[in-house]
């Protein structure tokens, strides 16, 4: 009987060793995700200034990049039609 007790006591204090270590890893896991969540949310708001930068038709960038476009194939149209009339 006294055996068995001994080899429970080493068993306890083994499993305690582990559940110490694998405490320590969740532990750390768990840190480590909520600088990753942080990140996330701040790679989020960045996302959506770079959605209002670039715009959409009409507005920022893109739409002044769509202006550009219609002005420039206007001159060149008139660019083409004086050509012609040479």
């Amino acid at each position: 009987m006294e055996t068995l007790q001994w080899a429970m006591g080493i068993l306890v204090f083994v499993e305690t060793g582990l559940l110490g270590f694998l405490g320590a890893k969740l532990w750390a896991h768990v840190e480590k995700c909520a600088h990753v969540s942080s990140d996330l949310g701040r790679i989020q708001a960045d996302l959506e200034r770079m959605k209002v930068d670039i715009g959409t038709h009409d507005t920022g960038m893109r739409g002044e990049l769509h202006q550009a476009a219609s002005l420039v194939s206007a001159h060149e149209l008139r660019l083409t039609i004086l050509e012609r009339l040479k």
